[in-house]
Formats: structure tokens, C-alpha cells, sequence
């Protein structure tokens, strides 16, 4: 997915290190904008999961 010319564009600052451990995770070719869509997707598909998997109980009267 890239960012056509006509989409609003913003600036975030982050550390180099926070920069570098993005990168790290990239893939080649892959734009931050990209990996951190990607890294926000598999969040929220964990965030699914753990609710999936809660077991929810009656209470004992």
C-alpha cells in the first residue's frame, strides 16, 4: 500500500532508537507508513484473540 501524492501527510517525532527498531522490523520496500499499519493490524487482531479466549463465569449463588 502506497501513499498517493494527495493524501495528507503528518510528522512524528521519534527517537533514533525508536526509528531503528522500526526499521528492524520493516520488510525491504516497505514504507513506515506501511509497517506501522501492519504492526497496528496484528495488535488489533491479538486484541481480538485475547477477548476470544477470555472465559467468562457464572456467579455462585
Amino acid at each position: 500500500m502506497r501513499i498517493a501524492g494527495s493524501v495528507s501527510r503528518t510528522t512524528i517525532p521519534l527517537s533514533k532508537d525508536t526509528r531503528d527498531r522500526l526499521k528492524a522490523l520493516g520488510s525491504k520496500g516497505e514504507t513506515y507508513d506501511e509497517l506501522v499499519n501492519r504492526l497496528i493490524d496484528h495488535y488489533m487482531q491479538a486484541q481480538t484473540a485475547d477477548e476470544e479466549d477470555e472465559i467468562e463465569f457464572d456467579p455462585v449463588d
